[in-house]
């Protein structure tokens, strides 16, 4: 159990990291409810973390930084880089290592869209460290996911 603990701690970690920073309710959060819902029909699946999982609770779907003068709100999605993520692993002979860079830098050009804007820096810097984050942590611990999806993809 102590095992257990200590594997699923930086997952937790980055769970709340992000939820410190979450808000909820506008424009941009609907937005990325939509693309959840679209990705995920039953409730048990969401497509950012290990799926049916309790573990999936602690791993964000956006992250949400403050830009600019005014210290406005921006939200980031990652759920399609997440869905994006899970297609490659479940694509016949695809490389986990192409599969999990390729997810980072998809986290990092969605933190580079959202953060586009002149004040910014500081919110894109640390989305950055998110998405390095997740790609740390998926690197660390999706062996046994990627493995699965690929006997998976092998058998059809």
């Amino acid at each position: 159990m102590q095992a257990t603990v200590r594997a699923l701690a930086p997952l937790f970690a980055l769970g709340f990291v992000a939820l410190g920073v979450h808000a909820c309710g506008d424009k941009a959060d609907d937005a990325v409810d939509r693309v959840t819902e679209r990705f995920t029909p039953d409730s048990d699946k969401k497509p950012c973390g290990p799926s049916k999982s309790f573990v999936s609770t602690f791993v964000p779907e956006r992250w949400t930084g403050l830009c600019g003068s005014d210290l406005n709100r921006v939200k980031v999605g990652f759920s399609p880089s997440c869905v994006a993520h899970d297609a490659c692993y479940d694509t016949k002979g695809a490389k986990q290592e192409v599969c999990d860079v390729n997810f980072r830098e998809s986290l990092k050009s969605q933190c580079a869209n959202a953060f586009k804007a002149e004040g910014c820096g500081e919110s894109l810097d640390a989305c950055k460290s998110v998405a390095n984050r997740y790609y740390e942590v998926v690197r660390e611990k999706a062996g046994a996911a990627y493995r699965d999806a690929q006997a998976k993809a092998a058998s059809k």
